[in-house]
């Protein structure tokens, strides 16, 4: 018996699988970053690099979604993949290749939105854990990644001449509406 194959499919299921060889092939790549570019879109480049670790860590076998149902949707199974998929997608992937073309092409201060974004996420678990006194998915790499190279690489921009308050503020700014958006729109499915 032979059953429709949809890439779309696949990818929905094992998107977080495929963050950690992407992760890898992107790691390589990053003297070639630094070369062309410096050492400031590099560690821009390496926050999109660090969190598709931190997705494996926290979505490859489920963990997030069981956590999230267990945390928001009060053991009820209502957040699903698709959302937990268009969050990291969009709220991740695109967003942070944006930041890295804005840093390259515009402003490297522009890289401020994902050392703040990819901070604020870590400073979250660690909150999440000391408030629930356990671990939650992403808590590992939060500490070992996230911390040390958001606040190294805002200190790095913090540095460049043309990096004014302004451009921190648009970082805090856009990390907060990224992760309010995200609560709000998990918390939306968790009351339906």
């Amino acid at each position: 018996m032979q059953t429709d194959y949809r890439f779309t499919d696949w990818f929905l299921q094992y998107w977080s699988r495929v963050a950690l060889p992407l992760g890898l092939v992107l790691a390589l790549l990053s003297p070639l970053i630094f070369k062309a570019y410096g050492l400031v879109v590099l560690l821009v480049f390496l926050q999109l690099v660090i969190y598709l670790f931190h997705q494996y860590e926290e979505h490859a076998q489920g963990k997030f979604k069981a956590f999230a149902n267990q945390m928001i949707a009060g053991g009820q199974p209502k957040i699903g993949d698709l959302p937990i998929f268009w969050i990291n997608i969009v709220g991740v992937w695109i967003i942070y290749l944006m930041v890295i073309y804005g840093a390259v092409l515009s402003n490297p201060a522009l890289g401020l939105i994902a050392a703040y974004t990819t901070l604020i996420n870590g400073l979250l678990h660690i909150l999440a854990s000391i408030a629930t006194r356990r671990y939650n998915p992403g808590l590992i790499t939060s500490l070992i990644l996230f911390l040390p190279m958001s606040i190294y690489t805002i200190a790095i921009i913090n540095g460049l001449p043309d990096t004014t308050s302004t451009y921190h503020l648009l970082g805090i700014g856009a990390a907060l509406v990224v992760h309010a958006l995200t609560f709000g729109y998990l918390g939306s499915i968790a009351r339906r």
